[in-house]
C-alpha cells in the first residue's frame, strides 16, 4: 500500500487511522512515546512499527482492540480480502485526490478532456 509502512498488518492500521481521521493523533502520540523518532523514520523498522503500532491501536481502537497483544495477534490475511482492500484503496485514492484538487486544477482537467481542445 503506497506510502504505508511495508508491514501488512501496520500498513491496513495506517489506512484505518487515515480513514478514521485518527492518523495525525497517532503520529503524535508516536512523537511523544519516542522522543526523537518520528513515525515515517519507525513505520519501516518491522520489530519497532510493530510494537508502536500495537499499543496505540489498543489505545485508538479498544473496541476492537482491547490490549496490545491483541493486534500483535491478530493475522491480518485471515481479516482483509483482496475485494474489499481493493474497495478500500480506491476509496482512499477518491479521499486524497480530492483534498489536493483546487478548483484551478479541476478547470485544467476540464479543458484538457473537453471536446474540440488539445
Amino acid at each position: 500500500m503506497a506510502g504505508y509502512s511495508r508491514d501488512r498488518k501496520v500498513a491496513y492500521l495506517e489506512f484505518m487511522l487515515e480513514r478514521d481521521g485518527l492518523f495525525d493523533a497517532f503520529k503524535d502520540k508516536i512523537a511523544q512515546m519516542v522522543s526523537g523518532v518520528t513515525w515515517e523514520q519507525a513505520k519501516n523498522q518491522p520489530l519497532v512499527a510493530n510494537q508502536l503500532a500495537s499499543q496505540l491501536a489498543a489505545e485508538l481502537y479498544p473496541q476492537i482492540y482491547p490490549n496490545s497483544k491483541a493486534f500483535q495477534d491478530q493475522r491480518i490475511d485471515e481479516v482483509v480480502k483482496n475485494d474489499d482492500l481493493a474497495r478500500d484503496m480506491v476509496a482512499l485514492v477518491r479521499r486524497r485526490s480530492a483534498a489536493r484538487t483546487s478548483s484551478s486544477s479541476s478547470t485544467k482537467w476540464g479543458n484538457m478532456w473537453a471536446p474540440g481542445t488539445s
